[in-house]
């Protein structure tokens, strides 16, 4: 953790793939409660508009959501409905569309949102998978977090 604030420290705003990272940075160490809110904050109230991708755009409206920061989460997640912007090639993340959608509705759920008020997502996420003849490992990674996630929230579901 202590290398992930160091190299978020290191980070500028200016390159796409920078904000993407910083992004995922946040989200992991707010999972350990120690990402820094005002720069939560401030990746929102400055940057949300530009951050490349819509796996990006989750996992910063995940870390609001983790320190109680509903409102700019709720803002951060519908932003994240769109599709990304960045030239993913270019980003080097090894990003799809695919892997975004999963990992948004993972992310999603995560924070708080019933996996009920989310069909018309998990619809698209599964008609967007059944379109391909083969998966990467991010894909399916997400995929499965985003499965796990759905499967999770639901108390009256019964697997035999």
């Amino acid at each position: 953790l202590e290398w992930l604030q160091q190299q978020l420290n290191e980070l500028g705003y200016e390159r796409l793939d920078d904000l993407a990272n910083r992004a995922y940075m946040l989200y992991v160490l707010a999972l350990a409660q120690q990402a820094p809110l005002g720069e939560l904050r401030y990746l929102h109230d400055n940057h949300l508009e530009r951050l490349p991708t819509r796996m990006a755009r989750a996992q910063l409206g995940a870390a609001l959501a983790l320190y109680g920061e509903t409102a700019r989460s709720q803002v951060v997640f519908t932003a994240a409905r769109q599709p990304g912007f960045g030239d993913l090639e270019r980003l080097f993340d090894y990003g799809s569309e695919l892997r975004d959608q999963a990992a948004w509705l993972a992310l999603q759920v995560e924070s708080g949102t019933p996996a009920a008020a989310l069909t018309e997502e998990t619809a698209r996420l599964a008609a967007q998978f059944q379109e391909r003849r083969y998966t990467s490992t991010q894909e399916q990674a997400w995929l499965l977090l985003a499965a796990h996630a759905l499967v999770s929230e639901r108390s009256d579901l019964n697997l035999a």
